[in-house]
């Protein structure tokens, strides 16, 4: 019997690539709005709590300018934070902020064809304090590290003949377990979340539909195992 895809994968790209913050819903939510309304932009906020589903549904429709953030509850001590990007979350610039103004950790997920990445962010410090990745650049993949390797890393990985097996989704996914998060399981995300809306510029990007989003992507989440 054929099993249905999880939200995860029926939602790529906006959740191929997203940010986490070690933090409440409630205060990371007061920390974005006070961030975004500090560069002069009006928001519209709303608390949703009838499920992931309907969270990402909110998030519609898609584009380049991301004028929606779903901030996410999770079952963890930590936040998801998810934009309506055609080509993902383009988590960084958030997390990297809210993690210097909250004083806390964060981090980016990426799962994608072409790459995996992930980013760690801590207090005090102004790039990523630990990255990993793989990324596909013409016909030959590239491995890259930074920052201290966490004691739970499978670090024996990054050494493989095939560059491409070094840190793959299931690697990533062993880097953030031990740390409370399980990026790929549609249960680790909560029903509770705030959605936030900036106002729209005179000159917006054009705003696609899910699938036309995937289609001008042309990937897929199952093409990042």
């Amino acid at each position: 019997m054929d099993t249905a895809p999880s939200l995860l994968a029926q939602w790529h790209p906006v959740t191929c690539d997203y940010g986490l913050i070690e933090a409440p819903l409630d205060a990371v939510a007061e920390g974005f709005a006070r961030w975004q309304r500090s560069l002069g932009r009006t928001l519209q906020e709303r608390t949703m709590d009838s499920g992931f589903a309907d969270v990402l549904a909110a998030l519609l429709p898609l584009s380049m300018g991301k004028r929606r953030c779903a901030l996410v509850q999770t079952d963890s001590p930590w936040t998801a934070v998810l934009q309506s990007g055609t080509q993902g979350s383009d988590p960084t610039p958030i997390v990297r902020v809210l993690s210097q103004c909250m004083g806390t950790r964060a981090m980016r997920v990426c799962a994608r064809e072409r790459a995996t990445i992930w980013e760690l962010f801590a207090p005090n410090v102004q790039g990523p304090v630990r990255t990993v990745f793989t990324v596909r650049e013409a016909k030959r993949w590239r491995f890259g590290q930074s920052g201290q390797a966490l004691a739970h890393e499978p670090t024996e990985r990054y050494a493989l003949p095939s560059v491409r097996a070094r840190f793959d989704r299931g690697v990533l996914a062993a880097c953030v377990g031990p740390l409370g998060v399980r990026p790929w399981d549609d249960a680790f995300f909560g029903a509770r979340a705030v959605v936030v809306e900036r106002e729209a510029r005179v000159r917006e990007p054009p705003e696609l539909t899910l699938a036309e989003a995937l289609a001008a992507l042309g990937e897929s989440f199952a093409a990042s195992r």
